[in-house]
């Protein structure tokens, strides 16, 4: 959250937000982005249904930026602000994150983002474009989350579409599944968790029962977690 207030994005009133999905976006990834590099990426990797590179093949974290302006001439605007950029050591990805699924992500705005970036490495950071391994994670607002390939100016980069509930998931699972989650890196996670509440996405029900292992489990879900785990549209 605290990402989206520096940035403009949001104001303390989250409830009484005009852009939710800023203050959604920062609230989960700015405490992501304190886990180690690889538990990080590990999280989304998993997310992704492994549809993301490796870690080992992504390399470690270099920079998390949040809605970095790239100066970019084009279709009368001045620039372009992908919600995150994750500069790593063998790749950049780009997080473009809708609030509801069933809908809002869209080819346009994923070419746009690619090609500020892309413009963004050769002209501030002096890196050729036929050298950058860029993916473009649209978080949330999918109805599907089959693979896709987007060409842009003659390459094709891959779109991985991941819903916010799968990424809730993820984080639970490592946080109460896994034998190597510090007492500290479990702390961070359960603010997550929290986080994720307040903006009512809950861990589904009837999957804790089966796992036994989850504490604190919510006594409803919400309406955009039903949405989410049926690939449903939201109507509201």
């Amino acid at each position: 959250m605290l990402q989206a207030i520096l940035h403009k994005k949001a104001s303390l009133n989250t409830k009484t937000d005009n852009q939710p999905e800023d203050a959604l976006t920062s609230s989960i990834v700015g405490l992501l982005q304190y886990l180690p590099d690889e538990v990080f990426w590990q999280i989304l990797y998993e997310a992704s249904e492994r549809r993301l590179p490796k870690f080992s093949e992504a390399g470690a974290i270099e920079n998390i930026s949040f809605w970095k302006s790239m100066r970019f001439l084009e279709f009368d605007r001045q620039s372009v602000e992908p919600d995150v950029w994750i500069k790593l050591e063998k790749m950049h990805l780009i997080i473009e994150a809708k609030r509801y699924d069933g809908g809002g992500q869209y080819n346009a705005q994923w070419d746009l983002e690619i090609k500020a970036l892309l413009k963004h490495l050769e002209e501030e950071e002096d890196q050729p474009i036929d050298e950058q391994k860029i993916y473009l994670l649209a978080l949330g607002g999918n109805t599907q989350t089959s693979e896709l390939q987007l060409k842009v100016e003659g390459k094709e980069y891959p779109i991985v579409r991941m819903h916010w509930q799968t990424l809730l998931e993820e984080v639970k699972k490592y946080t109460y599944e896994s034998s190597s989650c510090s007492d500290a890196e479990k702390r961070i996670c359960k603010d997550i968790i929290k986080a994720f509440e307040h903006f009512e996405f809950f861990a589904l029900k009837w999957l804790d029962s089966l796992a036994g292992k989850y504490k604190d489990t919510p006594a409803r879900l919400a309406p955009t977690s039903i949405d989410t785990l049926f690939h449903l549209p939201n109507y509201k």
